[in-house]
C-alpha cells in the first residue's frame, strides 16, 4: 500500500512569529544592558547567549542588531560586537540633544488638550510613589515613562522618533544616576513645574525649565568618568553571561 500524504491547509498552522521572537531576545539583552549584567565594553559571545537565552543564533544576531541601531552595541569587524562604553563626553551629548528635543516637544504641548497634560500629572504621580533608594531602575523607568509622554503630546511624529533613537543610551547613561533627581523636592519644582508652564501656555518658563535637564546630564559625566577610571576591568573583553530566557 503506497503512502499518502495528508493535504494541510495553510490556515490550519500558525506562523512563527520571527520579528516578535527578535524582538523579545533584543528585550532580554537590553535589560540586561541596563542592569549591568553586561557590563560596558563586553563582548557579546553569541554561542554562549544563543545558549543561555535558548534560542537559535540568526535571530540573536538580528536581535544585536537591534540594540546596534539604538546606540547600545557597537561591532567591529573581526572582532565581534561589544556592549557601548559611554564616557562624560558621550553624556554630555546625548544630554545636549535630549535637551534640544524635550525643549521642543515642551514648547509645542502647550495648548495641549487638558486630558493630555492630566496624563503627565498621572505619571507624575507613579514617578513620586517609587522610592529611589530602594529601587533606583523603577524610579528611571516611570520617569523615562513621563519624559516620553511629554514628546509624544508635542504631536511630532519625527520629533518622537529622534527622541526613542536616544532612549536606550539615555536609559544606560541613567544607571548611574544620583537618586536625589528623582526626590520629591527636585521632581516638584522641576517636572510639576514644567507641566504647570506647559498648561499655563509660559513659554519663556517652559524654555527655562526644559534646560534643567543639562544639569542632570553634567553631574552624570562626571560619575561616568569616575566610574570608568575605577573600573580598568570593564574594558576587557568578557564573555561570561548566565541570565536566562524567562519561561512562559
Amino acid at each position: 500500500m503506497e503512502a499518502t500524504e495528508a493535504a494541510v491547509a495553510p490556515s490550519t498552522l500558525r506562523p512563527v512569529e520571527i520579528a516578535a521572537l527578535r524582538q523579545e531576545i533584543a528585550d532580554i539583552l537590553r535589560g540586561a544592558i541596563w542592569s549591568g549584567t553586561l557590563k560596558p565594553a563586553q563582548r557579546l559571545n553569541e554561542q554562549r547567549l544563543a545558549e543561555a537565552i535558548r534560542v537559535s543564533r540568526p535571530p540573536l544576531r538580528e536581535a544585536i542588531r537591534i540594540l546596534e541601531q539604538e546606540g547600545l552595541v557597537v561591532s567591529i569587524p573581526r572582532r565581534g560586537s561589544f556592549v557601548r562604553t559611554l564616557t562624560g563626553e558621550d553624556i554630555l551629548e546625548i544630554y545636549t540633544l535630549r535637551c534640544a528635543l524635550e525643549g521642543m516637544a515642551a514648547e509645542l504641548a502647550i495648548g495641549a488638550a487638558g486630558e493630555g497634560i492630566d496624563e503627565l500629572e498621572a505619571k507624575l504621580a507613579r514617578v513620586e510613589r517609587e522610592e529611589p533608594q530602594l529601587d533606583l531602575r523603577a524610579v528611571i523607568g516611570e520617569d523615562l515613562e513621563f519624559h516620553r509622554a511629554l514628546v509624544v503630546l508635542s504631536g511630532n511624529t519625527r520629533l518622537v522618533s529622534m527622541w526613542e533613537q536616544i532612549a536606550g543610551q539615555l536609559r544606560l547613561a541613567l544607571t548611574l544616576v544620583d537618586p536625589a533627581f528623582f526626590q520629591s523636592d527636585y521632581v516638584e519644582s522641576t517636572h510639576h513645574a514644567l507641566v504647570a508652564a506647559i498648561r499655563k501656555g509660559d513659554r519663556d518658563e517652559v524654555a527655562r525649565l526644559s534646560r534643567t535637564l543639562l544639569d542632570v546630564g553634567r553631574d552624570l559625566s562626571e560619575r561616568w568618568e569616575e566610574h570608568m577610571e575605577t573600573r580598568p576591568e570593564s574594558r576587557k573583553e568578557e564573555d561570561g553571561w548566565t541570565n536566562r530566557r524567562p519561561s512562559k
